[in-house]
């Protein structure tokens, strides 16, 4: 969620130019399911990993709070911040200027050309294949942090439009 709206100047929801209206930008297809998470919701993880150490051994163990697209992450925005949301957006940037952008960015050709397939794993995969966060949520004992609650009380990125 912080790579959202964390307040860099690489947030993927920020106003852009020629008009400042808010535009979340990503290679992907606005309607691919992305995993969120709040980082700090990382011990709340960690915790039901040691808890249930055992039963985990060998299986996976999925690190999201929900799977959400690009078009519900501007809908949340919208709805919490309808002044700012009112011409907000989606680019689904294409590779060359995603590339030429994190390149001037100073990322190496290598962590681009990583970052830029991991992105596209939302749209052709699904980020874990899909797979349900639901056996991993029955192993958490405290409430993990969803998109509208991240949007609305933690995101560095939108403090200016409180």
């Amino acid at each position: 969620m912080s790579n959202i709206a964390g307040g860099a100047p690489t947030d993927l929801l920020k106003p852009t130019p020629p008009d400042n209206a808010w535009t979340l930008t990503l290679p992907a297809d606005p309607n691919a399911p992305i995993p969120l998470f709040h980082t700090g919701d990382t011990g709340k993880f960690v915790k039901a990993i040691v808890l249930h150490r055992e039963g985990l051994l060998g299986k996976r163990f999925l690190g999201a709070t929900a799977y959400v697209t690009a078009q519900e992450i501007l809908s949340t925005f919208k709805k919490l911040y309808p002044e700012a949301g009112k011409a907000a957006r989606y680019f689904q940037i294409p590779e060359e200027m995603f590339r030429a952008f994190m390149k001037s960015q100073g990322a190496p050709d290598h962590v681009i050309s990583e970052l830029y397939e991991n992105l596209m794993l939302f749209q052709e995969f699904g980020y874990y294949g899909g797979e349900s966060l639901d056996e991993t949520h029955k192993l958490v004992d405290e409430p993990l942090t969803g998109w509208e609650e991240y949007a609305q009380n933690i995101a560095e990125g939108f403090k200016v439009l409180k």
